[in-house]
């Protein structure tokens, strides 16, 4: 019969089962020193801070696209301020604060700053300028047929 090893979690103040405390190759037991429940509340009041929201995007940015704040920054100043496509200057997802990285997914080449609607238009399309010139003509003939 195998004993149950616990652990005391110094935030919800209880012992719990090693199983319920993440890995951590460094701490006692080879686990984390608070639960998991604990961990995963504690990590997402971080990501609502200022300071948590910045880091999570600078680590997006060079882990997506190999890009720093500055060179965002810079993307952006170039471009006015506005979204390459549509010329908004503010991002019409209210969920999204930023411009996205357009960028080509065959060599990650980087075209541009754009907003989510502009972004989501090119990626339905699967960036086919063909069917992107289609669309553009059955718009100008709808608009003919219905004058």
């Amino acid at each position: 019969m195998s004993e149950t090893i616990l652990k005391y979690c110094p935030v919800c103040k209880t012992e719990k089962p090693l199983e319920e405390f993440n890995k951590h190759h460094r701490e006692k037991y080879g686990r984390n020193n608070i639960c998991r429940i604990c961990q995963r509340a504690s990590n997402k009041r971080y990501l609502t801070t200022d300071k948590g929201i910045a880091t999570t995007r600078r680590a997006h940015l060079r882990r997506s696209y190999g890009v720093d704040l500055k060179t965002y920054d810079d993307l952006l100043k170039a471009q006015g301020g506005k979204c390459k496509i549509c010329g908004a200057d503010s991002n019409p997802d209210s969920r999204a604060r930023h411009f996205t990285i357009d960028h080509n997914h065959n060599t990650g080449e980087i075209r541009g700053l754009l907003c989510t609607k502009c972004n989501a238009l090119l990626g339905l399309a699967k960036e086919n300028e063909e069917l992107l010139d289609k669309a553009k003509q059955y718009l100008h003939n709808s608009r003919i047929n219905i004058s």
